[in-house]
């Protein structure tokens, strides 16, 4: 199940905390052989390894929303529910965004509050910043990360399996005969899975691969096959089925995605400044600390 993208660094702990303490107190979370484990247990164990994470998240929220409210660029309606929609798009149909959202332990109107949140935090950092991208910024970042922005070839891989080295050269002397590769890995493959699949393995990238297979498979041409490579649990023969040409990434597709994300790099930058500045104009109490 995919997890509901959530604001700032605590959001990967919010599920967990938000449903534990939505239970009533005294209820039974769980029982080990019969004896129960009460909510107040977890409760208590979580404040005592996360409670100080959580409480400075939550000071920084009412911090920066206190400093988005006073500038009045607080997210409207509309804006909030573009997001949810956004949220909700990724989801085949209501049914699995509705089930999504209840097995993280929240209902939808709490989704629209951490939308809020977020959204009132990206306005405050980029007003308080000035913060903007110049097409010219975006070129550059796209020039930068260029590498790991195209798809890198990849091979269509089938191979034949042998627990010895001695019955994998046997194996390379019949194909070298004329014995169909699909025939001997369905014949030596370690399962009825791998028998049925004829040794199919699908496409891989180079850095997918261990360093001696992908150095051995990446020169072949589409048909060829490897020689017999030891590896940490046997002896294979791999034979390039197909090979699908690298694609180079285009800037055109990839400018409005780029520019959210080199956008998202300053907001990140600039959230400890507007932080400082926030805690050292603020009277914080912390009344968990004697």
């Amino acid at each position: 199940m995919k997890k509901i993208l959530l604001p700032l660094a605590a959001a990967a702990l919010f599920t967990v905390t938000h449903a534990v303490a939505a239970q009533p107190s005294g209820k039974t979370a769980a029982t080990v052989n019969g004896t129960p484990i009460k909510t107040e247990t977890v409760t208590k164990k979580l404040w005592a390894r996360y409670g100080n994470l959580i409480l400075e998240e939550a000071i920084n929220e009412k911090l920066l929303l206190a400093e988005a409210g006073k500038r009045d660029i607080m997210p409207s309606s509309g804006e909030i529910e573009a997001e949810l929609s956004k949220i909700k798009s990724a989801y085949p149909g209501r049914q699995e965004f509705q089930t999504a959202i209840k097995e993280q332990g929240i209902s939808e109107d709490e989704l629209r509050d951490e939308i809020n949140t977020r959204l009132a935090i990206r306005k405050l950092a980029i007003a308080w910043g000035k913060l903007s991208n110049t097409d010219e910024d975006v070129k550059q970042f796209f020039e930068d990360n260029k590498a790991s922005l195209g798809t890198p070839q990849a091979v269509k891989l089938r191979q034949i399996y042998a627990k010895t080295r001695q019955e994998a050269q046997d194996m390379l002397l019949a194909l070298k005969a004329g014995a169909d590769f699909a025939a001997l890995a369905s014949q030596k493959a370690q399962d009825e899975q791998g028998a049925k699949a004829a040794g199919e393995l699908g496409y891989a990238y180079k850095n997918q691969l261990i360093p001696e297979v992908a150095e051995a498979v990446f020169k072949l041409g589409k048909g060829e096959y490897t020689d017999v490579i030891e590896t940490p649990k046997g002896c294979v023969i791999l034979k390039v089925e197909d090979i699908r040409p690298a694609v180079e990434p285009d800037f055109a597709k990839l400018k409005d995605s780029l520019s959210n994300a080199l956008l998202q790099k300053k907001i990140e930058a600039v959230l400890p400044q507007i932080l400082a500045q926030l805690r050292k104009d603020a009277v914080i109490k912390d009344n968990t600390k004697r």
